[in-house]
């Protein structure tokens, strides 16, 4: 099997909202659930965990980035607001 880019499988829909870490570790489970043989699956357990893992880190990257944007929308605005006419 060959190597893809992590984007590749991202829906273009959500492209750039996407955190890319989380978005690994769940393809990379996702592959091993697949595994031909039972021996290489991991089990439920261990699949939730890394789920809500990703679900909690995914969540706080937003956050973040929605505060970054506001601050910066602010910041813009102000300095529009200053601008002599």
């Amino acid at each position: 099997m060959g190597q893809r880019r992590i984007t590749e499988f991202i829906d273009p829909k959500i492209q750039g909202d996407v955190n890319l870490t989380d978005f690994k570790s769940i393809l990379e489970i996702a592959v091993l659930c697949v595994s031909k043989s039972g021996k290489g699956r991991p089990p439920i357990g261990e699949v939730l965990d890394e789920m809500e893992k990703a679900l909690k880190n995914t969540q706080a990257w937003k956050k973040t980035k929605k505060e970054a944007s506001s601050s910066s929308s602010a910041a813009q605005a102000q300095k529009l607001e200053e601008i002599p006419v």
